[in-house]
């Protein structure tokens, strides 16, 4: 009975941190986005010029497909809805 219950503790912990690891990467992708928006703010105004602005713009597209991804991974690995 104890293992049982210690087993579905550790169950019940796992997901919590799953759950809490997707959430993380939701809010950074949220910040990627917001990033790409000042930094096209910043290009609008011509507060930075366009060759940086393109290689910002870039790294930030690849961060955000990074994140995106390591998400729906997450997500695909959880629990399975029935």
């Amino acid at each position: 009975m104890r293992h049982q219950l210690a087993r579905t503790i550790e169950q019940y912990a796992e997901l919590n941190q799953l759950a809490i690891f997707i959430v993380k990467l939701a809010i950074v992708i949220e910040e990627c986005d917001e990033a790409q928006y000042w930094l096209e703010l910043m290009k609008d105004q011509a507060l930075i010029e366009e060759d940086r602005f393109m290689n910002l713009h870039g790294e930030a597209n690849d961060l955000t497909a990074i994140f995106v991804a390591s998400r729906k991974t997450a997500v695909a690995n959880g629990p399975k809805r029935q």
